[in-house]
């Protein structure tokens, strides 16, 4: 068993006002982990996607995070949203 490892994660990201963009979670490990995306903390995706898609509304300026795990293996990795407009 390798313990779960988030590679990559850009922790801050920008995204445009009223579009849809991808949050990234790449992890590794083996067996392959299972991907938990929380908004403020209440999971809304279960999965073994490393991305999670999202419509940028006012509402989504809150906390996301996503968790790896296999077996009893967990990380965690927080991202923090710069919602910006168009020009």
């Amino acid at each position: 068993m390798v313990a779960p490892a988030l590679t990559q994660v850009k922790t801050t990201q920008f995204v445009l006002y009223n579009h849809s963009s991808f949050l990234w979670c790449p992890a590794e490990g083996a067996p392959a982990p299972v991907i938990f995306w929380r908004k403020n903390g209440i999971v809304v995706q279960n999965t073994t996607s490393v991305r999670y898609k999202l419509d940028i509304v006012k509402g989504n300026n809150v906390t996301y995070s996503c968790e790896v795990k296999n077996k009893d293996k967990l990380t965690k990795k927080e991202f923090v949203l710069y919602i910006e407009s168009e020009l």
